[in-house]
């Protein structure tokens, strides 16, 4: 931890410190970097980035087969139960990664036959 001041009042607080505890101005804490291959987790549905919720998903695999694998490969789909925040099951990836190969295959065979 290093020492850092305050940006509104320029109390000496630490680098980690959220809010001042002189006069509570909220302060810019850098978000901690996640290593590669630790799952994300998030709060609220409202946090999920919008490519990674379930309609997008669904969206994705009736008008654009393409981006719905790009997103599948990687990363999870997100979606919210019973107040929770939690990704797909892996076989509705797998259904949804299927129906997105078969989607382009018809697609091919539709513009060159």
């Amino acid at each position: 931890m290093a020492i850092a001041f305050c940006r509104g009042c320029g109390n000496e607080i630490t680098d980690t410190t959220r809010f001042c505890s002189k006069c509570g101005a909220p302060q810019a804490v850098p978000p901690v970097a996640a290593s590669p291959g630790t799952p994300v987790s998030y709060a609220r549905y409202d946090d999920v980035p919008v490519f990674r919720k379930r309609w997008f998903a669904v969206l994705c695999c009736l008008f654009f087969s393409p981006a719905l694998l790009f997103i599948l490969y990687t990363g999870d789909i997100y979606l919210e139960k019973d107040g929770k925040v939690t990704p797909i099951p892996q076989y509705a990836k797998i259904i949804l990664m299927v129906v997105g190969v078969l989607s382009i295959i018809r697609i091919l065979f539709a513009l060159l036959g």
